[in-house]
């Protein structure tokens, strides 16, 4: 986490905030009325505002999936484990495959820093033994007066194709979206 820390611009980060004994973060797009809340969330995670900070437009060629990000990187250390939850925030229900895009972009956009720190800070196994958790958000906008339901496209949402897809959530456990299973999946 140290040279995640060093590396990541704090302009990029969102803060996490304490509730009680622990920690959260409210997720949102600036300019949307995109909003999840995520609590119970491991003390000095780095969360990434990915979308709105790694701008390839200018590299990679318009049409191309190379484009494609997800919205939201955190960053986690917990009981000794590193976890990497990839999350994608819809107002509506979104295109499966360009969520699907979405997520797989974040996921070579972590690989892209995993390089990073190998090379210039030598760190071998940097990133390396991270778990992967994909899950995407749709009916964001609060608006939706139903409780949140889940759907799991895999056994384990460890890629992209396998995404946890939840709708209309509010307000989410950290350990349940990085778990193995979710209630009604």
């Amino acid at each position: 986490m140290e040279v995640l820390e060093e590396l990541v611009n704090p302009s990029a980060r969102i803060p996490l905030t304490q509730e009680r004994r622990s920690w959260g973060v409210e997720l949102y797009e600036p300019q949307s009325p995109s909003r999840v809340y995520i609590s119970n969330v491991p003390a000095g995670t780095i969360v990434i505002r990915l979308d709105e900070n790694f701008n390839v437009n200018r590299i990679f060629s318009e049409g191309t999936h190379a484009r494609k990000r997800s919205d939201f990187l955190l960053i986690a250390e917990e009981s000794r484990e590193l976890i990497i939850l990839h999350i994608e925030m819809k107002l509506n229900d979104g295109n499966r495959q360009l969520i699907r895009n979405q997520l797989l972009g974040s996921h070579c956009f972590c690989q892209y820093v995993q390089e990073i720190g190998r090379s210039f800070w030598r760190h071998d196994g940097f990133l390396g033994n991270a778990r992967h958790r994909y899950v995407y958000f749709t009916g964001t906008d609060g608006t939706r007066k139903r409780a949140p339901s889940a759907r799991a496209l895999g056994a384990l949402h460890d890629t992209p194709d396998t995404a946890l897809a939840i709708d209309s959530p509010t307000h989410l456990n950290f350990k349940k979206l990085v778990g193995r299973s979710f209630p009604n999946a």
